[in-house]
């Protein structure tokens, strides 16, 4: 047996927030792992509060696909409609995608193009072949136009990291291609509902492409958006024209975890059928506040003659700073001073920042 693996590269987020915990002045904020906070505790929709005590909890194993209850009302949410794709609960969307790529090796599809600027675990999980510019769209139509029958990876809403999404007249000219080149579609809906505050309109590239009937797997989660973080709770839905497919699924699940866990499903149930317009007023306020605290945070570096580009444009939790490593790392002294970069606390988790110069990303997508 061997005594020694080679050593691994540390994860960026990680020794930052190593660095974070050592550091003993009191004005310090993580702004690292996407994640709502208030009061230094994991931010909790109002209208999850109200239910948890309600419910009666069953310790019965679910089917291998998950609660089939919460597949048909997350259907609903993530297509605003129903349908009879193969729907799967997932292990949040990091589980999604996972099973995105398992599905992709069935069906003989090993690797994919995406974005050169995008989360890091999207190239820890699938075998990335090419990439495009994320800010240059005519970049992606030169890429698109390249071959036939591959495999495109989207972010559906508040791309992770920079915030910057594709307006809907933008999609419609990049399914118009990927129809038109018989490529496939993996969307990775991690934030639906955080970008407008209305899931209805987040979810618009999803729509279009089943509309549009282009293969695709759509890859959601509900850590960011309900609140359910340590849930692992996500999806998959897949219009995969593939006989025999959902055995092979199910097949991959059985061999893996054997089925999801429960009470998250529970809590999710209950706020689409009961809860649902408490939930989505929450949402919106959620939405509109990060707005205002871009605002406050762009007008006060524009005080001190800093300007930094799409930051009031962009959508969602995150924003690629043009701050470099050394200065994330402490280097550039201004870095240790919050109050020089950001209108001190007001900004606690909102918007968490990465280096623009490494182009992996940072976050988490749930």
């Amino acid at each position: 047996m061997i005594s020694r693996l080679k050593k691994l590269k540390s994860d960026p987020i990680l020794g930052l927030v190593a660095k974070y915990k050592k550091d003993i002045r009191p004005n310090k904020i993580n702004l690292t792992v996407g994640e709502f906070i208030n009061n230094n505790e994991t931010y909790k929709f109002n209208c999850i509060k109200k239910i948890e005590q309600t419910f009666d909890i069953s310790y019965k194993y679910l089917p291998i696909t998950g609660c089939l209850e919460f597949i048909e009302n997350s259907r609903k949410f993530v297509f605003n409609e129903t349908n009879n794709l193969l729907g799967y609960q997932t292990l949040s969307g990091t589980g999604s995608l996972w099973l995105a790529n398992q599905i992709l090796k069935i069906v003989g599809l090993n690797e994919i193009v995406i974005s050169n600027i995008t989360w890091p675990n999207h190239h820890q999980i699938f075998n990335v072949k090419d990439t495009y510019n994320q800010y240059d769209i005519n970049s992606l139509f030169t890429r698109i136009e390249k071959g036939y029958s591959e495999v495109f990876l989207f972010q559906t809403c508040c791309h992770n990291p920079t915030g910057i999404d594709y307006i809907e007249e933008e999609w419609n000219e990049i399914f118009k291609r990927i129809k038109r080149y018989n490529h496939i579609v993996i969307l990775d809906n991690a934030y639906q509902g955080l970008a407008s505050g209305n899931p209805s309109i987040d979810n618009y590239s999803i729509r279009l492409c089943n509309e549009m009937n282009i293969p695709f797997i759509v890859c959601s989660s509900y850590a960011k958006n309900f609140g359910l973080y340590n849930q692992r709770l996500g999806n998959l839905f897949t219009n995969f024209n593939v006989e025999n497919l959902d055995d092979y699924v199910k097949k991959i699940i059985r061999t893996t975890y054997s089925n999801p866990p429960s009470f998250g499903t529970l809590v999710f149930n209950k706020v689409y059928l009961e809860n649902y317009n408490d939930w989505s007023k929450e949402c919106k306020e959620l939405v509109d506040d990060i707005n205002i605290k871009r605002n406050i945070l762009y007008n006060k570096l524009s005080d001190n003659n800093i300007i930094w580009d799409n930051l009031k444009e962009g959508n969602g939790l995150f924003y690629l700073t043009p701050l470099n490593e050394n200065q994330i790392d402490g280097a550039g002294g201004d870095w240790h001073h919050p109050d020089a970069l950001t209108p001190g606390s007001s900004l606690r988790d909102p918007i968490p920042v990465g280096p623009a110069e490494n182009h992996d990303g940072e976050g988490d997508n749930g």
